[in-house]
């Protein structure tokens, strides 16, 4: 591309440069990073001209996380330039990029879908839930099942099984005051475990370990439940292969893992033991977000949510879509499993 001489810029490149200019003061996420670069985008359509703007687009590109952009700038910039200074100070800012690129396939290749991981030796099997999109709830179940929606999810991990016996002892230091004899391989399934209980539990682990787990929100649950298909159950439509239930348990919870597992790797996640997750109890969907996050709002403190029914539960409650609500400090057979975030290691501030 032949550059022209600079010249004036029109009255509608000095205003998005001026937009620009304000909105990188406030910028500090990948996102309102990627925001910018579109108005760089547009500013470079109106002065295609101006040279420095491929430079400054290729590092806006850089901070939004968008490292191949970033390197068509700045090639485009490095081989145009007549500045010796200007054009190895970009391919520097290239060899940036393609580190961060290495960094990224190396991680992604390292959380493969399905992996199962430990964050330490006597820690929680973790499998890795791959990102992607879901038809979140059901139109053949109860009102709170509706509207069906899309959610689109991030890469995260998951308890490959509910909260066992054994681990809530190793974490908490001593047994739950009501622990039955089921045994340590069997799921917490504390007459007194309530949502609160579990963030307790939770607490400790992240002290323990320097990770950041958390109770998934509804949606990463009923997404790694139904694990890309549209099973009635948890990987199945026949909830006697993949989970315990009030007419095959014999009156009782079960160790974890011995059920058929959904195609994420997942155990249990239909019966055995209700799961609390983080998300506050709502009458439907309506305004639920569309990007896995929690939902919270004015009943945080009344209602928390529960998914996937219990061994002393019928199969209709046991559903991938079926929701129950129930009070923070309310005991039941309950249980939960842990989640935590995959974030990629940034080798620079670029």
């Amino acid at each position: 591309m032949k550059m022209k001489p600079a010249m004036p810029l029109p009255f509608e490149a000095e205003s998005i440069k001026a937009e620009i200019q304000i909105a990188m003061q406030a910028a500090k996420s990948p996102a309102e990073y990627a925001t910018i670069a579109s108005q760089y985008e547009k500013l470079i359509a109106a002065v295609p001209w101006v040279l420095s703007n491929y430079y400054e687009l290729c590092k806006v590109y850089g901070k939004a996380e968008q490292y191949e952009a970033a390197k068509t700038n700045c090639e485009f910039f490095r081989k145009n330039s007549t500045s010796v200074k200007a054009s190895n100070d970009a391919l520097n800012f290239i060899s940036k990029l393609n580190r961060e690129i290495k960094n990224e396939a190396d991680f992604y290749a390292e959380m493969s879908a399905g992996k199962v991981f430990k964050d330490c030796g006597e820690c929680l099997d973790l499998v890795v839930i791959p990102s992607g999109s879901f038809e979140m709830g059901s139109t053949k179940g109860e009102g709170d099942e509706i509207p069906v929606h899309p959610v689109t999810l991030d890469l995260f991990a998951l308890g490959k099984t509910e909260v066992t016996q054994g681990q809530w002892r190793t974490v908490m230091g001593s047994n739950h005051k009501s622990f039955g004899g089921c045994g340590d391989d069997c799921p917490v399934e504390i007459t007194t475990l309530s949502w609160n209980d579990a963030e307790l539990f939770i607490e400790k682990l992240n002290t323990l370990t320097g990770q950041q787990y958390r109770l998934p929100s509804e949606s990463e649950w009923e997404y790694a439940c139904k694990a890309g298909g549209q099973h009635e159950y948890c990987g199945s439509d026949n909830l006697d292969e993949v989970g315990w239930h009030d007419a095959n348990s014999n009156g009782s919870s079960h160790p974890a893992g011995l059920k058929q597992a959904n195609s994420f790797g997942l155990y249990d996640m239909s019966g055995n033991v209700w799961e609390w997750v983080a998300d506050s109890g709502h009458e439907d969907y309506l305004g639920a977000p569309n990007d896995g996050s929690v939902r919270h709002g004015e009943f945080d403190h009344l209602w928390r949510v529960l998914r996937g029914g219990a061994w002393n539960i019928n199969s209709y409650r046991a559903r991938s879509a079926f929701r129950l609500r129930c009070i923070p400090k309310f005991p039941m057979h309950f249980g939960f499993r842990v989640a935590r975030d995959l974030a990629i290691t940034r080798l620079a501030s670029l």
